[in-house]
C-alpha cells in the first residue's frame, strides 16, 4: 500500500503494521456523545492509538493524547532500511475551525530491535 506521496507505507495496518505500545502516552478522552436519546448520551467516540496508521485523513481521525508529547511504537509490515518518512495531517483548509493548531509539529523516528528498548537508533 502507498501513502499519498506514492510511497510504499510500511506502517499501514493494513498492509501488516501494528501498533505495539504508547509508551507513556495516554489517549484523550472526549465527553462528546455521538449517540443520545432523550438527552442522554449512549456512546461516546473513542480514537485508539490505532488512528495513526490508517489511511483515512479527514477532520476529527486523528489519535488524540493527553498532553503536548506523545509516543507510539509500530511495527511494520517487514523490516526495511528506511530511506524516507511521510507525516499525513489534514490540510487547514478543510480543518472545521480553520486551523491545524494540534497537528504535530516535531517529530522522531527511532529504530528499536524490540519494543521495550529504551532508546534506539535516530
Amino acid at each position: 500500500s502507498a501513502d499519498r506521496v506514492g510511497l510504499v507505507d510500511y506502517a499501514l495496518e493494513s498492509a501488516g503494521g501494528s501498533v505495539i505500545h504508547t509508551r507513556c502516552s495516554e489517549t484523550l478522552e472526549t465527553k462528546t456523545a455521538l449517540l443520545s436519546l432523550f438527552g442522554f448520551p449512549l456512546w461516546y467516540q473513542s480514537r485508539s492509538p490505532r488512528a495513526v496508521i490508517q489511511p483515512d485523513v479527514h477532520p476529527g481521525n486523528c489519535w488524540p493524547f493527553k498532553g503536548s508529547q506523545g509516543f507510539v511504537v509500530i511495527e511494520l509490515a517487514v523490516r526495511i532500511r528506511p530511506t524516507a518518512f511521510t507525516l499525513e495531517h489534514i490540510p487547514r483548509s478543510i480543518s472545521p475551525r480553520g486551523s491545524i493548531r494540534s497537528a504535530p509539529q516535531d517529530f522522531s523516528v527511532y529504530g528499536l530491535d524490540d519494543e521495550n528498548q529504551a532508546e534506539g537508533i535516530l
